[in-house]
């Protein structure tokens, strides 16, 4: 999975019917939220609206994930961040 702090951008329309549609091209943050349920978060960098009620989130559960829908699919790392031993 991305590493949280990994910089991330959208490269299709990421659809969370029927509150928002976060919009291809959008980018931000993957964020350790330590609920179990999550498998993956992004923080947007800008605002979308109907997001607020998620933080500017969009998130990943287990059940996308027994429907098929990876998030890795959605994503493209623009910038991951680096570890001890990295050079």
């Amino acid at each position: 999975m991305i590493a949280a702090g990994s910089r991330v951008e959208l490269v299709v329309d990421v659809d969370r019917y029927p509150h928002f549609i976060a919009p291809r091209g959008a980018t931000g943050t993957v964020v350790d939220h330590g609920d179990p349920q999550i498998v993956l978060a992004v923080r947007l960098d800008e605002p979308v609206a109907g997001a607020e009620d998620w933080d500017n989130e969009v998130h990943w559960l287990d059940a996308d994930l027994e429907l098929g829908n990876d998030p890795t699919d959605y994503l493209r790392v623009i910038d991951a961040p680096t570890t001890k031993g990295d050079h």
